[in-house]
């Protein structure tokens, strides 16, 4: 090979199919930095491969004409003069393709892809399928950051997904981590300064991305999300934990990625979206770069999670204390004196009996904290957070399009960082149930949902994670027991090393074909026909929320969710309240009914066929 000027090293041109090393002076032979394909593992030679020039088969967010101001402006509405469906505001379906089947790769995955067409979903999101070491693991310690894990099926498998799913008219969403890498397989030090000591995360070596020769890793990053979004015609990325990529630089290397995206769509006339993970519960996360924010189209809202889960469960342990208390029914505005000061850096109150965090909460009623987060988005929007000994995040702007948020009652993380990874229908009745997937389907936020949640699924989600050595997979047990150990869990977690772990959370398709199933996909189906056949459900703008302690109200645009929060029956006078569209009754659980208001009443001839054009 031959060095070059900027510093890169250059040889000939492989043909499709070679299996190659590199040997950076001399010290030791690794897979490719940038390989696209390691058939053999992490720890083999890396394959030459190349997407596909052609045989891509459209997707429904494709258009002609990409408006510039898109990008960090609010989401595309489906109602928008840009004739395409859009990422946000439908319903997302968050799956793990090692578990989606019980042969657990991306062309199982995808024969199931009708499915969920059917129930109405518009994008899939996959969990990461970066390569990563061992042959099952949930992919968040991925190590060659382009090259689909090889037991999925490989890069092949995946254009052969994300052609089926366009086909269905579905959009494809690949969770992506730039934040680490993973600690078995990873050689990128060996090829350059891609870690520094500067900065920490909670799962190893932070990213360089403020260090010296920091320009080159930020622009190997930015090539990993242009490798999904532009050479593999996924739709959107979801980027794990972006709280973890620690940037002191002038403009953050999440603004910059921004702003690239911004500038492949104009290139491919496609319709790109970055989805954020973040702890921040900070709205300039989804700001316009324009405006100072960072430029996300849309981030994750675990609060909306912790509000729903702690009111029809009872959680309150560690991050869900503070749910199971009153909120401030309205945060002080931005310029008010009594806003704490929003610097994520460092508290504001020292204490929880600080005199301005009591002035703050002494001048505002309490509200639930579901009905707060409902509306809101952030519980902790300048407020104390209990776990955290800080004052934490700042208020969502009541203008802005709640599309930006992504809501759900479950997801890999909630339920899989649980000890047992249970899931919320062996703890909750079935309408306890079907009013959590109620609030999130016909909320005002974009509504997630994961894998066999619609047809209430009771196969767990445990964490697992395949190791190379006895030695790793001991000091991963003892590692995950450790962590749950000093949060009061005294019983034995299942092994993450160890197969059957990742066996038991494999879904059981047969449970949908069962009664049980069959109902809540129907549920399911019904909700979800609703937001879709309903543009001001999916408008982005606020809902208002009555919780009245053993009934709660959400209103959202021309419907409303009635839920009982005790056994005692609902009954809705159609008379006062408009025209009842869906209902969930539960022998000694709540229930659950949808009601069109008097206006919209008559666009919805029979329960079975909702439909809100004449609305529009």
């Amino acid at each position: 090979m031959i060095r070059g000027e900027d510093g890169w090293w250059e040889g000939p041109e492989l043909p499709v199919g070679t299996d190659y090393f590199l040997s950076p002076n001399g010290r030791g032979f690794f897979p490719d930095p940038r390989s696209l394909c390691q058939p053999f593992g992490v720890h083999g030679p890396t394959r030459v491969w190349r997407p596909p020039a052609s045989q891509w088969v459209p997707s429904p967010l494709d258009t002609s004409s990409v408006p510039e101001e898109h990008r960090g402006d609010g989401p595309s509405a489906s109602d928008s003069p840009v004739d395409r469906q859009d990422v946000l505001g439908h319903v997302i379906y968050e799956l793990h393709v090692g578990t989606f089947t019980a042969e657990g790769t991306l062309d199982a995955a995808s024969k199931h892809l009708s499915d969920l067409a059917k129930l109405g979903v518009r994008t899939v999101e996959l969990m990461p399928i970066a390569a990563f070491s061992g042959d099952f693991g949930w992919g968040y310690d991925g190590v060659d950051l382009m090259a689909v894990h090889a037991p999925y099926g490989g890069p092949d498998a995946l254009v052969r997904f994300i052609n089926r799913a366009h086909e269905l008219g579905l959009a494809v969403c690949i969770d992506t981590v730039l934040n680490h890498v993973g600690t078995w397989g990873n050689y990128l030090e060996q090829f350059g300064p891609y870690f520094t000591d500067a900065h920490s995360t909670p799962w190893g070596p932070a990213i360089n991305l403020d260090g010296p020769a920091s320009h080159e890793v930020r622009r190997f990053l930015t090539d990993v999300v242009h490798h999904w979004l532009v050479d593999m015609h996924a739709d959107a990325v979801r980027l794990d934990a972006v709280h973890a990529l620690i940037d002191t630089s002038q403009r953050h290397f999440l603004q910059e990625l921004s702003d690239s995206v911004a500038q492949w769509e104009r290139q491919t006339g496609r319709s790109l979206t970055l989805i954020a993970e973040s702890d921040l519960n900070d709205p300039r996360m989804v700001t316009a770069t324009a405006n100072g924010g960072m430029g996300m189209d849309a981030q994750w809202a675990d609060d909306i999670h912790h509000g729903i889960l702690t009111r029809f469960t009872g959680d309150s342990h560690g991050y869900f204390a503070d749910f199971a208390h009153p909120h401030p029914q309205s945060s002080p505005s931005p310029d008010s004196p009594l806003t704490p000061a929003v610097d994520l850096s460092a508290s504001a109150c020292v204490d929880e009996d600080d005199s301005s965090c009591a002035l703050v909460n002494a001048q505002h009623p309490t509200r639930s904290a579901l009905a707060y987060v409902l509306e809101h988005v952030f519980f902790h929007d300048g407020t104390w957070s209990s776990f955290r000994e800080a004052t934490w995040g700042a208020p969502v702007p009541d203008d802005m399009d709640r599309r930006r948020f992504i809501a759900y009652s479950q997801n890999h993380d909630q339920v899989g960082n649980r000890a047992r990874g249970d899931r919320p229908s062996t703890r909750v009745s079935d309408g306890a149930l079907a009013a959590m997937a109620a609030l999130v389907l016909l909320g005002g936020a974009t509504p997630m949902l994961f894998q066999g949640e619609e047809w209430g699924t009771r196969t767990p989600f445990q964490f697992f994670a395949d190791q190379d050595s006895p030695e790793n997979a001991r000091l991963v047990r003892e590692g995950r027991q450790r962590e749950f150990s000093r949060h009061g869990w005294s019983g034995t977690i299942p092994d993450p090393a160890s197969k059957f772990t990742r066996d038991a959370s494999v879904l059981d398709w047969a449970q949908r074909d069962e009664p049980r199933g069959q109902r809540f996909l129907s549920w399911y189906r019904r909700l979800i026909e609703i937001r879709n056949d309903c543009p001001s459900v999916r408008s982005g703008s606020p809902v208002h929320v009555e919780d009245l302690g053993d009934v709660l109200i959400l209103r959202n645009g021309t419907i409303s969710v009635h839920v009982s929060l005790t056994s005692s029956p609902l009954v809705i006078d159609e008379d006062d309240h408009g025209r009842i569209i869906a209902r969930f009754d539960d022998v000694g659980g709540p229930a659950v009914i949808v009601v069109a208001t008097d206006a919209a009443s008559s666009s919805f001839p029979s329960m079975s066929s909702p439909t809100c054009e004449a609305r529009q």
